[in-house]
């Protein structure tokens, strides 16, 4: 599950501690985690906690060594062990074992019946009036989105029933646990003996942590202000309260979502202030200790600049190499509520000259190796923009900067970025695209042929779509290659500057993280050997015409669903 991110000392380290503190307890859950076994997790809820509890320790420890602090922390369902980790509460052997006490209190206790759980479409008071008998609302997710628990065979029965009347309704793995219901109160007093075990003392919870195990009315109880066996003995038998803690939430917050697959992404989308900054914090193959290091310089960077003259509409051009680090680049942009210029470094010196002309932009965000280039644009077009080497990027260490990038309430008739077309028949023209249009754009492919929390069948939970970077970001391909991954959850695949796509290199690259999507124009995708992807499962095509020769090639030799987009 964690086994390629051990790479990253810190993550390593912590996942070693972890792992060392339940040891005496005859389990190794750092051998688990090397294990790509899945079968080791299946109707194992022990094996399931320890895992990801170890794993939301190993992010929170990497946030705090980056300084990213929190104001206000929140869990959901089992992540409510991880919280008294982050808030201080109580230390990482209390928590390992807590995780390790109440699943197996639940291992060692049967229920009378087979539990489940199910994701549905309905308001919580829906739910409270439509559950028959044997189901309760556990979850409140969202607005409308409630996780039922209770019986099996009842929660098939009523997921079919809703399924019918066209409501969503999606079974959840639970390993047959009914958590958050009350079926769960027959091992009340077990999970409660064996977590006193971890927690013999109750210990004061901060007010940043945000129960959602207990009702606000009663915050002030004992119960509330204490974290304690008796605390999550009570929550694994109560509803989880999300939604209302999700309105506690500043409209103009940064939400990380710390989770292995971050599945509460849609949600939160939905549900959070619209001027709220959304980021899921999950494994993932591509994630490296720079690209971490490299999007705290860029925050801290933005923020420590004076950036009273960079807003809606302001223009920040970008003369980037293609990598994570233009990546982060566009995001930082569109943090700060500006909008990004792409410029191709490859492009001639009077291209170049002339964008920056037109634009005016005040700011150039680079690579360090094309610093002599750029200097040379500049002198000869007499330019004085801002020249922030991205790549040469530091931290000082004795500041107190907290890294919070606000967001600028950018709205959808905002520009998000500027294409300037080729000018081979007149000079370039900047194409000013607004948000409005981007968003507009990704929910009328999105919805239909790619994979959301919301569209997906349950085996998409073990399974994230995979996008190529194929396209160079000064065409308008990259946005949804860009977009659909970043929106949705999937990964982004950067090939290294040293490889091309067709190389035999190239497809080994790809397959190694599970490729599944590749964009990009009829005459690239011609080039493709389709039986090389044995993951890829949609071509999209679009910048040019799509021709017949094309169609028949792609039929020939591609299985999969191809798309048309212009």
């Amino acid at each position: 599950m964690a086994k390629k991110l051990m790479d990253i000392p810190e993550f390593d380290h912590s996942l070693r501690l972890s792992s060392q503190s339940v040891e005496e307890l005859g389990i190794n859950v750092y051998e688990m985690l090397q294990n790509p076994d899945p079968t080791q997790y299946q109707n194992n809820i022990l094996n399931c906690m320890l895992a990801i509890t170890s794993i939301q320790i190993a992010f929170t420890d990497i946030l705090y060594k980056m300084e990213v602090i929190p104001d206000g922390i929140i869990g959901h369902s089992l992540g409510e062990m991880s919280c008294d980790y982050a808030d201080g509460a109580l230390t990482r052997e209390q928590t390992m074992k807590l995780a390790y006490y109440i699943g197996a209190a639940i291992m060692n206790n049967a229920f009378p019946s087979k539990g489940g759980m199910a994701v549905v479409g309905l308001t919580w008071d829906e739910a409270n009036k439509r559950c028959p008998e044997g189901i309760v609302p556990a979850c409140h997710n969202g607005q409308y989105s409630v996780t039922v628990s209770g019986s099996a065979d009842k929660i098939k029965e009523f997921c079919d029933q809703l399924l019918k009347e066209d409501v969503i309704a999606k079974p959840v793995d639970s390993s047959g646990i009914p958590f958050h219901s009350p079926d769960m109160l027959k091992i009340y007093d077990a999970m409660l003996i064996n977590m006193r075990k971890a927690v013999a003392d109750p210990r004061p919870r901060s007010s940043k942590w945000i129960s959602t195990a207990i009702p606000e009315e009663k915050w002030n109880e004992d119960k509330a202000l204490f974290c304690s066996a008796d605390y999550y003995a009570n929550y694994a038998c109560s509803p989880v309260l999300f939604y209302e803690a999700l309105q506690k939430i500043p409209p103009d917050a940064i939400m990380i979502e710390i989770a292995p697959h971050c599945l509460m992404q849609e949600i939160l989308r939905k549900n959070l202030p619209k001027a709220c900054t959304n980021i899921g914090l999950r494994l993932m193959h591509s994630m490296k200790e720079m690209l971490m290091q490299i999007v705290k310089d860029v925050h801290v960077k933005f923020i420590d600049m004076e950036l009273e003259q960079v807003g809606s509409d302001s223009l920040v051009a970008l003369f980037l190499d293609k990598s994570e680090l233009m990546i982060v680049a566009i995001l930082g942009v569109w943090k700060s509520g500006a909008a990004y210029v792409p410029i191709d470094p490859n492009y001639p010196d009077q291209r170049v000259q002339f964008i920056l002309n037109d634009t005016k932009a005040s700011i150039i965000i680079s690579n360090q190796h094309h610093n002599e280039q750029l200097n040379r644009i500049m002198q000869k077009g007499n330019l004085s923009p801002m020249n922030i080497q991205i790549d040469n990027l530091e931290l000082n260490n004795g500041s107190k900067t907290r890294i919070m990038n606000n967001c600028m309430n950018a709205d959808p008739t905002n520009l998000a970025y500027v294409i300037y077309t080729s000018g081979s028949t007149s000079l370039p023209k900047g194409v000013l695209i607004e948000h409005g249009t981007v968003i507009s754009f990704y929910n009328s492919i999105s919805s239909l042929y790619f994979k959301t929390t919301e569209n997906s069948s349950p085996e998409y939970e073990q399974h994230q779509e995979a996008i190529l970077f194929l396209s160079n970001y000064t065409f308008d391909m990259s946005i949804i290659q860009l977009i659909i991954s970043i929106l949705n959850g999937n990964k982004l695949i950067i090939l290294p500057n040293n490889m091309t796509f067709g190389d035999s290199d190239s497809y080994n690259y790809v397959n190694d993280h599970g490729l599944s999507i590749v964009t990009g124009t009829p005459s690239q995708l011609l080039n493709i050997d389709f039986g090389r992807l044995p993951r890829l499962n949609i071509l999209a095509t679009g910048g040019e015409l799509l021709q017949k020769f094309h169609v028949d090639y792609f039929r020939q030799n591609f299985c999969g669903l191809v798309m048309n987009i212009q």
